[in-house]
């Protein structure tokens, strides 16, 4: 636990610095998914773009813990204003596949990642969550859909939800409404 909290806590302490970054990659190993998945976690806080061709591979890791982090440290290091268009879209295009991740975390992740991008191209994608078998990936998708500024049509189409049988269907697409503040919402709302 102390390595746990020392891979983070390089991350959040030391933003760019060269000695904590080669010291957080010595941490992660494919036979240790929890150390490696607080590792790179750790490379996400060192807010250095540098950081994201090192973490990007890891989104095709074995296990579920080290692609989640993977996703999560994406959508911090992708989020910096000084990252290029170019180059955001790429991360953004590497997260889109992640939504249909094997395991119910990396898709949440995934949704919380392009939703903090504002990834416009994976609204078809993150609407499609809201018939997701776990509740945390519909709500990250409804929360990540509030962060995107969507087209009338798709507010249309998360209006239409709210009628669906699934009672977790039905709160993810109240809450993407309530974070769009989509003008008529409250009409579709009330009854519910």
């Amino acid at each position: 636990q102390v390595r746990v909290a020392a891979a983070e806590a390089l991350g959040e302490l030391a933003p760019g610095d060269p000695i904590s970054e080669q010291r957080l990659l010595g941490l992660i190993k494919p036979d240790d998914p929890i150390r490696s998945s607080d590792a790179i976690r750790g490379l996400g806080l060192l807010q250095n773009v540098k950081e994201i061709s090192k973490v990007t591979p890891y989104l095709k890791a074995s296990h579920w813990a080290v692609r989640e982090a993977a996703t999560e440290a994406l959508g911090q290091l992708a989020s910096d204003p000084a990252l290029g268009d170019a180059a955001k879209q790429e991360v953004i295009d590497s997260l889109i596949p992640l939504l249909k991740d094997s395991d119910f975390k990396p898709r949440a992740a995934a949704a919380d990642a392009l939703g903090r991008l504002r990834a416009k191209n994976a609204v078809r994608s993150l609407l499609d969550l809201f018939t997701d078998q776990d509740s945390a990936v519909s709500g990250a998708a409804a929360e990540a859909l509030g962060e995107i500024n969507v087209e009338t049509e798709d507010i249309k189409k998360i209006e239409g939800l709210l009628g669906n049988n699934n009672p977790d269907v039905r709160a993810a697409a109240c809450l993407a409404l309530s974070r769009l503040k989509a003008s008529g919402a409250i009409e579709f709302v009330r009854p519910l």
